[in-house]
């Protein structure tokens, strides 16, 4: 880790009177800028409160990784501007507000910001061979975010209650989307369901059904629950009885409810992988209470669905779950299609791949049902070849070793659990990797590993030494 200093850079008053100038620019954005959605989320923002607290800023983020599906603004007709964006900007002035307050910018730097570096770098060089440089162009915008929400992560989580309270902060998300998922079961998924005409085959199930809590889709709500309820699960395992605790088991249940009803596929995987991960390297005694846990809180949820929930709706749930035990060509046949489309322009260009941008281009010549490959995996063999496959499987490598040192070496019960259970938290989303189109600008995903590895940093440092060799 490398620590960068600042000089003094003047009276405290100076700089406070410049945050009063600066609020009152943002408000002329309303007249000035044409992006109007833009200003009026910028209006509002409170820059002294940030200057007092720069870790809201990216608490203010961490609302905005997951895909609401609104878009603000489109540049050129075809890049969109969301919600996220200018959430980014408000966690880069909450940087700034802590670079203001403590005079100096500490950079955290090891073996995986490098490779990290080195894969992003390899995805702009791409736009070079790309067919389509303007969708590559797009993309690495796309990917350059991600990074920088990655980036914050690891400078603005300092120490352990910063950790904390941005947990709390991913723990509040879970409950205001728990609440819209049960409205939206109870208010029309379980009467939809009975709508629902099953054949022998397999029947597509849509979100009329599946809870999709304030997201763009159901997937979404999968994918964040699926990392995050292990998260919660690990705080439970130290947790001392009190209101927290309770919290946490309620965040739980409630996240679980809403993982099963969003009917994710991908994610029941992914929750049973990280879920056995846990079970085998959770100290014994940790691993009987997690079993504890999630069996009281699977009885709960099968309890309620069966006395509350409607015929309709259990056979809908029995249809996703028993699709996952059915032939790929028929429970999967568009994406087994999409990927046929990968795998063609892996073969053209293996080592170098085809390029950022390049399957929507040749989906859209091919008339491919998908225009993305809903496989990360696929992507990154596809458009950065087997270098950036390479790149990523380095970084895997390097991040899980980092956290099998950081197991062995610590003597803190507590900084074990949570390490085994932010590894079957990566393990959760590596799974849904080979099944999503994360293709490296997924922000929920850039979150959750910067909060990862911002609590490598924390611990590491915490032990007097860098968990690294």
């Amino acid at each position: 880790m490398f620590d960068t200093s600042t000089i003094a850079l003047g009276p405290r008053k100076f700089w406070i009177g410049i945050l009063l100038i600066s609020q009152m620019s943002l408000g002329l954005l309303v007249i000035l800028v044409p992006m109007p959605y833009l200003a009026l989320l910028l209006l509002p923002i409170p820059l002294v409160i940030i200057y007092h607290k720069p870790l809201l800023g990216y608490l203010v983020l961490i609302a905005f990784l997951p895909n609401y599906g609104i878009d603000l603004y489109k540049i050129g007709g075809t890049m969109d501007v969301s919600l996220l964006e200018p959430a980014v900007f408000i966690a880069l002035i909450g940087l700034c507000m802590q670079f203001l307050k403590e005079r100096k910018l500490r950079i955290h730097v090891t073996e995986v910001e490098i490779t990290l570096f080195l894969l992003y770098a390899w995805a702009a060089c791409s736009i070079l061979w790309s067919p389509d440089k303007t969708r590559a162009f797009q993309q690495i915008i796309k990917i350059s975010i991600g990074y920088v929400i990655y980036m914050l992560s690891i400078t603005m989580i300092k120490d352990k209650k910063d950790f904390n309270t941005v947990v709390g902060m991913w723990l509040f998300l879970i409950l205001v989307m728990s609440a819209v998922s049960i409205l939206e079961v109870f208010g029309g998924g379980f009467s939809a369901a009975d709508k629902y005409i099953f054949t022998p085959g397999y029947d597509k199930i849509h979100k009329d059904v599946r809870t999709t809590a304030m997201f763009e889709g159901a997937d979404m709500v999968g994918f964040l629950t699926s990392f995050t309820v292990i998260i919660f699960i690990s705080y439970l395992l130290f947790t001392p009885r009190g209101r927290l605790r309770t919290t946490l088991y309620v965040g739980v249940l409630l996240a679980l409810f809403m993982l099963i009803t969003a009917m994710a596929r991908k994610s029941f995987l992914g929750l049973g992988a990280s879920l056995f991960f846990m079970i085998l390297f959770l100290p014994r005694e940790s691993s009987k209470r997690l079993l504890w846990y999630i069996s009281g809180a699977f009885g709960l949820i099968l309890l309620v669905l069966l006395t509350l929930g409607t015929a309709g709706f259990l056979e809908a749930l029995g249809e996703r779950l028993s699709s996952l035990f059915m032939e790929p060509t028929e429970a999967a046949k568009n994406r087994m299609e999409a990927w046929q489309v990968g795998f063609m322009l892996f073969a053209q260009s293996p080592v170098l791949g085809s390029g950022l941008g390049s399957f929507f281009h040749i989906a859209v010549e091919t008339e491919s049902h998908l225009r993305f490959p809903h496989s990360f995996f696929v992507f990154i063999i596809s458009e950065l070849g087997l270098i950036g496959f390479s790149l990523f499987l380095l970084l895997i490598f390097q991040t899980g070793r980092r956290f099998a040192m950081l197991k062995k070496n610590t003597p803190h019960e507590a900084t074990k659990i949570l390490a085994v259970g932010i590894t079957a938290g990566l393990i959760s989303i590596l799974v849904q990797m080979g099944f999503r189109s994360i293709s490296l600008t997924d922000p929920t995903f850039w979150g959750f590993l910067g909060l990862a590895l911002a609590f490598l940093k924390i611990s590491s440092s915490d032990l007097g030494t860098r968990v690294t060799r």
